[in-house]
Formats: C-alpha cells, sequence, structure tokens
C-alpha cells in the first residue's frame, strides 16, 4: 500500500467535515432571516390591529357628531314651534324634529355598535402585543442558539482546517495536488483516494478492507471508466494461465489481488 493512503484518506475525512459543517454555516443566515421574518410578521399584526383601533377611534368620534349635529338641529326645530301661527306650520315643524330625533337615535344606535366593535379591536390589539412579546423572547434565545452554533462550528471546522494542514505536510506535493484535483472533480466519498490508489497502482491484497470495499462498488458503478475519470481501471487479476492443474491454487489465490489495466 502506498505509504500516502492513510494520510489521504484522513485528508478526505476532515474534507467531508468541513463540507458539513461549511454548509451548516451557509444555512444559517437564513435562519436568521427566517427568525427576523417571524418578528416582522408579530410587529405586523401589532400595528394592523393598532391602526384599525385607531380607524374606530375616528369613526365613533365621527358618528357622535353627526348625533349632535341632529340633535342641535331637532332643538333649533323645537325652538322655532313656538313662533309659528298656523297648524300646517307646526306640523311640518314636528315632522322634523321626529325626522331629526329619529336620524339621532339611529347613529346613537351605530356609537355603541362601533364601541363595541372598539373593545373587540382593543382586545386584539392587546393579544397582537403579546404576541410579539413571545414572539420577541422566542426570536431572541433562538438567535442566541444560532449564534452559539455558528461560534462552534466555526471553530470546528478552523480546527479541522488547521489538522489539515498539518496531515497535508505528510503528503508530497505531487501527489497531493493529484489528490485537491480528482476530490474537486469527484467529491463522492472515497473515490478521490481510490482514483488515486488506480494512478500509482497500489490495490493488493493488503489494501484497508474498507477502501477494497469502497472500490469494488465504485468501480461496478463505472466510477473510474476512462469515459468519466482520467486514470486506469482497476480490475482483478486473473493469474497467470498455467495449463497445468497443480497451480490451481496459485491462480486463485493470484485472483485475490488487483492490478491496473
Amino acid at each position: 500500500m502506498h505509504p500516502a493512503i492513510p494520510h489521504l484518506l484522513e485528508l478526505q475525512r476532515l474534507d467531508q467535515t468541513m463540507a458539513t459543517l461549511r454548509a451548516h454555516l451557509d444555512g444559517l443566515p437564513k435562519r436568521m432571516r427566517d427568525a427576523d421574518s417571524q418578528l416582522q410578521g408579530a410587529r405586523a399584526a401589532v400595528t394592523s390591529a393598532k391602526e384599525s383601533f385607531t380607524q374606530a377611534l375616528g369613526q365613533r368620534k365621527k358618528l357622535e357628531l353627526d348625533a349632535a349635529q341632529w340633535k342641535e338641529r331637532a332643538k333649533k326645530y323645537r325652538d322655532q314651534s313656538s313662533s309659528v301661527k298656523t297648524n300646517e306650520a307646526y306640523k311640518a315643524l314636528q315632522q322634523e324634529i321626529a325626522g331629526a330625533e329619529a336620524a339621532a337615535s339611529k347613529i346613537e344606535d351605530q356609537v355603541l355598535e362601533q364601541m363595541m366593535a372598539i373593545d373587540e379591536i382593543e382586545r386584539r390589539v392587546k393579544h397582537a402585543e403579546a404576541d410579539l412579546k413571545e414572539s420577541e423572547t422566542a426570536v431572541a434565545s433562538e438567535k442566541k442558539q444560532i449564534e452559539a452554533q455558528f461560534n462552534d462550528e466555526k471553530k470546528k471546522s478552523v480546527d479541522a482546517s488547521a489538522e489539515r494542514d498539518q496531515i497535508a505536510k505528510k503528503v508530497a506535493e505531487d501527489v497531493l495536488d493529484l489528490y485537491t484535483r480528482i476530490s474537486k472533480k469527484h467529491p463522492a466519498a472515497t473515490s478521490a483516494v481510490l482514483a488515486v490508489c488506480a494512478s500509482f497502482r497500489t490495490f493488493c491484497s493488503c489494501s484497508p478492507p474498507i477502501l477494497m470495499k469502497n472500490f469494488s462498488a465504485a468501480n461496478r458503478a463505472g466510477a473510474f471508466s476512462t469515459a468519466s475519470n482520467p486514470f486506469p481501471t482497476l480490475r482483478p487479476n486473473p493469474g497467470p494461465m498455467e495449463p497445468s492443474a497443480r497451480d490451481g491454487a496459485t491462480q486463485s489465490a493470484a485472483r485475490g489481488r488487483w492490478f491496473v489495466w
């Protein structure tokens, strides 16, 4: 087995760990934005409820003003009724008074309904404010967790990078460059190390079992075919084709080894 393989396997493990950490770190800003969006929704609900409350108060004030105007008109007609001299004029004023009082009464009923609506809207405002306070507490807690996760995974990423740098120093520059180029093209687990092994013709019966198992699966899937990979395809060594039957055991043992075609 090539002496660089254990280091390459460790490099690949660290690369996969760092990739996972980067993916997590890249997702944290979105979680922050989602938390802010949740808070913005709660704030918008409070703003909407308060606007409804303000509009309802304005509508009640307008109705109260209209009712007061109709009452004032009825009083004016009533004052005039004492100075009229004909029955027809008196009856006409009485009709005006009745109409003004009816309009004032109707508007006062609307004022009562509006007051009930205002009470309901006020409850909505209080409920929205309570929800906002709860959301602010939850979002603040979530942001702290996100920040803690960011700091923790950032530290792990830095540590993994430092460990990778130390291991990379143990690998020859040309081997490291080969591994780097292959891993960028084939990021799947173990494929980069397998391709490097293929280029070194290092597969044999002493290779790590897990590496051999992963090679077999990758090779069957065509991961190292010449169409997709510039490196040779590894195949089991069929052994020397001896005609003698007494060499069968030797041939069987040879078939357990690997070589490059």
